[in-house]
């Protein structure tokens, strides 16, 4: 016995196994040890019967002993186990209960065993009416809440009462304690400080038991009987391993600590039980006696393995090292895929040049020639030896049908296209697999929004351990396209998981703008305010931050409705589903997912039709649509960015109404830009002459060759109408018949044109037809009736927001000053603000992490 407790820094026990750990604390010989034992049998024993004698079994009537194991939550006892809630959580529901009970029936939280791992003790009854509380708080088995926001979810937990006769740790037993003591000193059991040989932890306040000033028993009795186990605070100690001999094995009281310790460098061995633990992040009995080279195992310490550092390249020039800052070579700061910011190469090529890694958002484009050219504009404008990335969005299979063999062709080509990101949606595994085995690729990014998408991630990652993957992760507050999810919980849950796999670089984004709002996650300090271990991030994602940047194409007044948002704190963003919060309101896409836009005129009738409109079934839309067409009508024409098309003189009417010619010149009058004498995109000017064309099949009388040989006699198109319209006198008077409109309507859904800037019908296609393409205008407000800035779309994140004050700040200034933030408070808390102490390297970039 002296032997083992020599290799031993400390001993503690979870609630009576205190008793025991004290027991083994004094023992250094077999003699010592009966002596020791047979103590605390003797103090288990009075504990047990003063107990049951100070708080009886009592009887329940069998309705509620039924009640509670119809609802999964076992036989009804003075202890019940509460777990995936936390304190906060669980004292409001006991502060519940307890204000309809006399005190003597009140329940208290006994044992804090995790964050989110608690005890109640009180009277069963009392206990059962607290689980009836409960009940109504809890998210039935299976119920999927994906689409529903967060704070307004059923909650995940459970609760299940323990299988004890006696509310231990808790106020009912009390009266119990002076027997106790009086039994202990009848029978000479006592502890003495000075047998005790090395340090015993108390389970209240973590304290050495050795320097304890009163009576050791007694204290040891008040930490069973009446004091709340704190095991947290309890296990604090410094450690590298923790051995546990309780009696649970995988499910006992080592696998909570090792949960409680995940990520500090300590190691729990199960050390009562035989068994294998596939993902080896415990270890078990066996484990104690492996004296191979490889038998001492370690855990990691996120801190230590995750922590940023300064480094210092050939030319002097310091950066941030992180996993992700290794791999590219450049500061851990990505400018993400977003339409329309990121659709200009010339944005991407300034972000470049600026130093920092930026993807070209491949939503704004539709057709494989319209990237290429965009992708030959990047390239012809960055430094040599520079890269960038592409981002796709996954649920638009059309785009993916063309896009990833582009960048296939493009990589074997040698262009510096280092990485594709995925959006709106994880691939399968078999689909991934593709990309990463043949894009030759430096890594590819992929954006989960969930955390079962989370877990598809991982699998990918597991699939390929020897392949970079960047995890993008933003919740629910960032800009544009977001997930229903808050954006810390799922990461508090599910960074342990992704830590296991050294190729996953973890990239933090959404409601970020400057060196201190991030500060916080480079280091990992975030997660201890929710009382987890630090959590350290690889790099940060600046979307909505750089929306106002010098160099992007939006619109001056764009800009100007950008920075005078006011944003609003992580706490206040999720208002914006059901209102504007901080000039950003909460819309649904044409993809059907949440999008934060901010709220000007349209797009608050988007939301408006989005709530009275496109939420009605299939049955009831067009009913509706006609009942409300002259106000769907006149609010499109005074307040969107894409009017009605049937259009005239202000007059609004139906397409049959209209005469071949008035349609021809609403096409020019929307789809021609007059003050720069173009048409916005080459495809409209194609669709304008098709249905030219089409007037042309319509009146003519004999065979003979169109008068739009070329559609670029269509640079004028007031002219290319008029001799159109010279040659067939009677298409100025004649209304579009029935088969022309339907032809006109299938021309307006060709999918390798641009959409078209307006509403041409009001049936089951209106919502694809207002929502499509709905984000250009704002850079392009020449476009736009009565260039009028609140008709438009604009982008951007409720918790950004708040960062995006200065207008037509240079790209490189922007990114600078977050990424010299970061360095001089890492200079300063770590390095002593002495540069010299900044290790110096040849060469930084294209280290892989694994």
């Amino acid at each position: 016995p002296g032997e083992l407790r020599s290799y031993l820094k400390g001993a503690t026990g979870h609630s009576q196994g205190l008793v025991t750990a004290v027991a083994i604390a004094e023992t250094d010989s077999w003699e010592s040890f009966f002596v020791s034992v047979r103590k605390a049998i003797t103090v288990l024993f009075f504990i047990g019967v003063r107990c049951y004698e100070a708080y009886p079994n009592t009887s329940l009537p069998p309705s509620i002993l039924e009640d509670s194991l119809e609802n999964n939550e076992g036989v009804p006892s003075p202890m019940l186990s509460i777990s995936n809630l936390t304190q906060e959580q669980v004292q409001d529901y006991v502060n519940k209960t307890n204000s309809h009970l006399p005190a003597g029936k009140q329940v208290e939280i006994s044992l804090v065993n995790g964050a989110k791992n608690l005890v109640v003790s009180g009277p069963p009854q009392s206990l059962y009416g607290l689980n009836l509380t409960l009940r109504k708080a809890k998210a039935p088995s299976g119920l999927d809440q994906s689409r529903i926001p967060f704070s307004e979810r059923k909650l995940k937990f459970s609760n299940r009462f323990l299988p004890v006769a006696s509310p231990f740790h808790s106020h009912l037993l009390v009266p119990a304690s002076d027997l106790i003591n009086k039994d202990l000193v009848k029978n000479n059991v006592s502890f003495n400080a000075k047998d005790i040989q090395i340090p015993v932890y108390d389970t209240f306040d973590g304290s050495d038991l050795r320097v304890l000033s009163g009576s050791i028993s007694e204290r040891i009795v008040d930490c069973i009987i009446r004091l709340p186990v704190k095991w947290e605070t309890t296990t604090q100690f410094k450690a590298t391993h923790i051995l546990d001999f309780g009696p649970g094995g995988a499910s006992g009281l080592g696998v909570l600590t090792h949960r409680n310790k995940d990520g500090t460098g300590v190691r729990v061995i199960v050390a009562g039980t035989l068994d294998i633990n596939p993902d080896d992040d415990y270890g078990f009995k066996q484990e104690i006696f492996d004296v191979t080279s490889n038998g001492l195992k370690k855990n990691p310490n996120w801190l230590e393995e995750y922590h940023p550092k300064l480094i210092k390249n050939k030319s002097g020039k310091i950066f941030v090292e992180t996993k992700f800052s290794k791999l590219i070579g450049r500061p851990p700061l990505l400018v993400p895929g977003m339409t329309p910011c990121t659709v200009s190469p010339d944005f991407v090529a300034a972000t470049t040049n600026a130093g920092y890694t930026i993807e070209l958002a491949g939503g704004g484009y539709f057709s494989a020639a319209g990237m290429t050219a965009a992708i030959d504009s990047v390239v012809s404008q960055i430094e040599k030896g520079s890269t960038f990335g592409i981002n796709l969005i996954y649920v638009n299979p059309f785009m993916l049908q063309w896009g990833i063999p582009l960048i296939k062709e493009l990589r074997s080509k040698g262009y510096p296209i280092q990485f594709l990101t995925i959006g709106a949606g994880v691939p399968s595994l078999e689909v991934a697999s593709e990309y990463i085995e043949t894009l030759g690729l430096k890594y590819l990014g992929l954006k989960p929004g969930s955390i079962d998408a989370i877990s598809q991630v991982i699998n990918i990652a597991k699939a390929h351990p020897n392949f970079p993957i960047a995890l993008q992760w933003t919740g629910g507050r960032g800009g544009g396209h977001h997930s229903f999810e808050d954006a810390h919980t799922p990461m508090l849950q599910m960074y342990s998981k992704i830590r296991r796999h050294p190729n996953v670089m973890l990239i933090f984004g959404s409601g970020f703008g400057s060196a201190d709002d991030t500060y916080p996650y480079l280091t990992g300090e975030w997660s201890t305010k929710f009382d987890y271990p630090p959590m350290p991030f690889d790099g940060f994602l600046f979307g909505s931050r750089v929306m106002i940047a010098k160099e992007v194409k939006t619109s001056p007044d764009a800009k100007k409705c950008i920075a005078a948002c006011t944003g609003v704190p992580d706490d206040k963003w999720e208002q914006t589903y059901k209102k504007p919060t901080g000039g950003i309101v909460t819309v649904r896409s044409e993809m059907g997912e949440p999008i934060h836009k901010i709220a000007t005129r349209g797009v608050m009738l988007w939301k408006e039709f989005d709530e009275t409109i496109f939420n009605l079934p299939k049955n009831k839309l067009v009913p509706t649509l006609e009942a409300k067409r002259d106000y769907i009508i006149s609010r499109l024409n005074a307040d969107f960015q894409k009017p009605w098309f049937a259009t005239v003189n202000g007059q609004a009417r139906d397409l049959a109404t209209m005469t071949y010619e008035e349609v021809a010149k609403r096409l020019v009058e929307l789809m021609f830009i007059r003050s720069t004498n173009s048409w916005f995109d080459v495809t409209w000017r194609t669709f304008t002459g098709d249905f030219l064309r089409r007037v042309e099949e319509r009146f003519t009388k004999s065979k003979t060759l169109s008068l739009i040989q070329s559609y670029s006699l269509l640079d004028k198109p007031d002219e290319a109408i008029e001799k159109v319209f010279n040659a067939y006198p009677a298409a100025r008077e004649q209304f579009l018949n029935a088969q022309d409109i339907d032809h006109f309507l299938s021309m307006c859904q060709n999918p390798m044109q641009k959409p078209v800037p307006f509403v041409p019908v009001l049936d089951r296609r209106f919502e694809i037809f207002f929502k499509k393409d709905s984000l250009w205008q704002s850079e392009h407000l020449e476009a736009v009736v009565d260039q009028d800035v609140q008709r438009t779309c604009i982008l951007h994140g409720p918790v950004a927001a708040q960062f995006t004050k200065v207008i037509d700040e240079p790209i490189k200034s922007i990114m600078d000053g977050i990424h010299d933030g970061h360095i001089k408070k890492l200079l300063h808390q770590y390095y002593g603000d002495d540069e010299s102490k900044i290790p110096a390297v040849e060469y930084f970039g294209g280290e892989s992490p694994v």
